[in-house]
């Protein structure tokens, strides 16, 4: 946690967000990054994005993929188009879970972001791949030595 103002990471200046998660990258050392797609409508989502390309860059060999986030992702103007997925059919109900320990998050069935949009979501990705459930990525950059 890095203790940063909700939805007012533009009041941050680009460099110091930049050096924050780039701290922070480099004391773990990570494989591979998660964050947020790019276009989001969530400006926030999209500043962390940046950041992560910036920590992440070359010569660094780390693999950086982009998740979506229910009611930001899919109501930006680009649309997200995953090009790989992994299967959760064991950890559907412990996602549900997970995510509603975010009260202020969940709303009621039909917006996106209740437990019943995360399980269709869920299962409109596995149906890409003939699975139960899955979740879907884009991956922005991996090196292969």
């Amino acid at each position: 946690n890095l203790d940063l103002p909700t939805v007012k990471l533009n009041t941050i200046p680009i460099g110091e967000l930049n050096r924050k998660v780039t701290e922070i990258v480099d004391k773990i050392n990570p494989d591979v990054v998660y964050t947020h797609f790019e276009n989001d409508l969530n400006y926030d989502h999209t500043l962390v994005f940046s950041s992560c390309m910036v920590a992440t860059r070359p010569p660094k060999r780390i693999e950086l993929l982009c998740f979506e986030t229910l009611s930001v992702t899919e109501w930006g103007s680009k649309t997200f188009q995953p090009n790989v997925w992994s299967e959760i059919n064991k950890f559907i109900e412990k996602k549900i879970q997970a995510f509603q320990i975010y009260r202020s998050e969940v709303k009621k069935y039909p917006h996106p972001r209740s437990p019943q949009g995360i399980k269709i979501l869920a299962q409109k990705r596995g149906s890409e791949i003939c699975v139960n459930y899955a979740e879907a990525f884009i991956i922005v950059r991996k090196t292969i030595l």
